[in-house]
């Protein structure tokens, strides 16, 4: 899953595999928001254990507030990001407008983007 966030592509939607930080969180469940309280795991050194956003972002470059964005779209948008791949709803702000849209709306503008009409979600 992390190659996929690694990769150079600097489309939006490839930074964006919701999959990706949930897999990084069943391995690291410490690193989740909130964090393991109940074992004694806590009391342990926990510098070590970064969260998700902090190691992809060490290890692309980028802002780890641009990482937390990219989880948040793809958390919101799921499985409609592999259509939204290439088409005109593929930018950050549009990704952003299509998760606040309804889901009977998204699918609309999803598959008119798809047929290769210039949509807009703003």
């Amino acid at each position: 899953m992390r190659q996929k966030l690694l990769c150079s592509d600097n489309e939006p939607w490839r930074r964006r595999s919701p999959g990706a930080r949930l897999y990084n969180e069943e391995l690291h469940p410490e690193t989740t928001h909130g964090g393991d309280r109940r074992s004694q795991a806590v009391h342990e050194n926990q510098n070590d254990k970064l969260s998700f956003c902090s190691e992809t972002s060490k290890a692309t470059g980028k802002d780890k507030r641009s990482i937390e964005r990219a989880a948040a779209r793809g958390a919101a948008l799921g499985d409609d990001l592999s259509d939204i791949a290439g088409t005109s709803l593929g930018k950050g702000v549009e990704l952003d407008a299509l998760a606040k849209t309804s889901e009977q709306e998204r699918k609309s503008l999803i598959e008119r983007a798809k047929a290769g009409e210039n949509v807009s979600a703003r």
